[in-house]
């Protein structure tokens, strides 16, 4: 059995490369033992995950407004036709990666999946579409989703909104959990969520009555969903700090191609030295796996899911739907 997976791998994304990670222990325990696995990945010289049966394979296209990168790109396009060719089953699956909302550079990654759903179907690959999240803002955008997944027997979906939203265009579907919640599979551990709060009403004044002292305090926070945010990141860390806690910046994201999603850029305005601060994937995983923090202040959907799955008390900061299917 040979499995194609199309994700947003090499991204220097923490969640991806974690849904990765389970997402092919899932598929193993389904498939066998001896499937061998394609990750379609960004960035093929630095693997968070690896694996003896999971190679790496560069995406196409690559940075395609350069002209130095034509016959790269040439190349990956017959690769990619390759291994979806030679494949038993391309697997379309990670989170969110269907939406047409989100701040970044790009615009929207829609008209990216549907070239790959159409490159599977000329191929003739089945496919599986596997934990996926959809969030679609713009009706007109319904017609690119009905196309994307119309061609596809097996949806899986990772929460209600996303079966919803299928179903507006005819499509059934399937929810299953976010893979990222097996990853701690020796424990239970007990965690509150204590408080839910909203982005766009967001105040720092409204974490002021949470016991902070003696905690190191994670803050998973991205850029652009709060209103005056760093006046309000400033007196969040204050607040924090005056209550007798540590702050521990935590991102999430080190995409180097989108500044807009890069974390750790955001985060670096707040940084003082007396503060800790994670600068790579395996470190930000570790915070979690290993309890360097005590609480967690979480804008960052997986950085919710972690602290459920490592028994970490968060507050969550809803700036999506996403964040808010995650808690209902």
């Amino acid at each position: 059995m040979k499995i194609t997976i199309f994700a947003s791998i090499g991204a220097q994304n923490l969640w991806d490369e974690l849904i990765l990670k389970n997402e092919i222990d899932e598929l193993r325990a389904e498939y066998g033992d001896d499937t061998r696995f394609v990750v379609m990945s960004y960035d093929t010289a630095h693997l968070f995950f690896q694996d003896a049966s999971v190679k790496y394979s560069e995406y196409f296209p690559i940075d395609s407004k350069k002209p130095k990168n034509l016959i790269r790109n040439i190349w990956n396009f017959f690769s990619t036709l390759w291994h979806v060719a030679t494949s038993d089953i391309a697997v379309i699956g990670w989170g969110g990666i269907f939406y047409d909302t989100e701040i970044q550079k790009w615009e929207s990654p829609l008209r990216q999946w549907l070239m790959r759903v159409r490159m599977c179907q000329l191929l003739r690959t089945p496919i599986l579409f596997y934990a996926v999240g959809i969030d679609i803002q713009k009706k007109y955008n319904l017609p690119k989703i009905k196309a994307i997944f119309k061609s596809s027997d097996h949806i899986l979906v990772r929460d209600q909104h996303s079966a919803d939203t299928l179903k507006q265009v005819g499509i059934k579907s399937e929810i299953i959990p976010d893979p990222v919640f097996s990853d701690n599979q020796k424990k239970h551990p007990t965690w509150k969520c204590l408080k839910t709060l909203s982005s766009e009403s967001f105040d720092a004044t409204q974490i002021a009555d949470i016991d902070f002292k003696g905690k190191t305090v994670g803050l998973a926070l991205r850029r652009g969903y709060i209103k005056k945010e760093e006046k309000q990141i400033t007196e969040m860390i204050h607040i924090i700090e005056k209550a007798g806690g540590k702050v521990f910046l935590l991102p999430h994201s080190f995409h180097k191609m989108d500044v807009l999603a890069n974390d750790l850029i955001f985060l670096s305005q707040f940084y003082k030295k007396k503060h800790e601060f994670t600068t790579h994937l395996s470190w930000a995983y570790e915070a979690y796996s290993q309890n360097k923090i005590d609480m967690c202040i979480s804008m960052r959907y997986h950085s919710m899911v972690l602290s459920r799955i490592y028994g970490i008390d968060y507050v969550a900061i809803n700036y999506a739907e996403k964040t808010r299917q995650l808690h209902k």
